[in-house]
């Protein structure tokens, strides 16, 4: 899972969910045209989240 680095409150409602921090930060680079017809840079970083899901399988079983 990816969230944003500047949406810490996404961040928390994975956590507490069961996602666990991976150290990794998955950087983005994109341009993207306006309505107005201007082209814009853009840089996404992303904490990647994970989240065990053997233990979720068991009790669905």
């Amino acid at each position: 899972m990816g969230v944003a680095e500047d949406n810490p409150e996404a961040e928390r409602l994975y956590r507490r969910l069961g996602y666990r921090p991976t150290g990794i930060i998955d950087v983005s680079e994109y341009d993207w045209i306006t309505p107005e017809g201007a082209v814009r840079h853009e840089t996404e970083r992303d904490h990647l989240l994970i989240k065990d899901l053997s233990t979720t399988m068991e009790r669905a079983r």
